[in-house]
């Protein structure tokens, strides 16, 4: 088999805060075996900052989208 080039991950370098933003969801554990709540949160690479956050029942896009949209209108006051 002929070895094939693999792409390396895109690397962002920030020399400020706000350029770029990385976001993660984490599941949180309840008193409930099986059940999770999803913390979704977004930060500031550079300051480390936690720009927004959130806690919600079920994944999903819209949330995402919507938590990023928030966080964006915060942090340009």
């Amino acid at each position: 088999m002929v070895p094939t080039k693999k792409n390396h991950p895109t690397t962002f370098i920030a020399d400020g805060p706000n350029q770029v933003w990385t976001w993660d969801i984490t599941y949180l554990n309840t008193f409930t075996s099986g059940i999770y709540y999803k913390l979704y949160m977004i930060i500031d690479i550079y300051s480390r900052k936690f720009v927004g956050f959130e806690i919600w029942p079920e994944e999903s896009g819209e949330l995402a989208g919507d938590l990023i949209e928030r966080a964006i209108v915060i942090e340009k006051n």
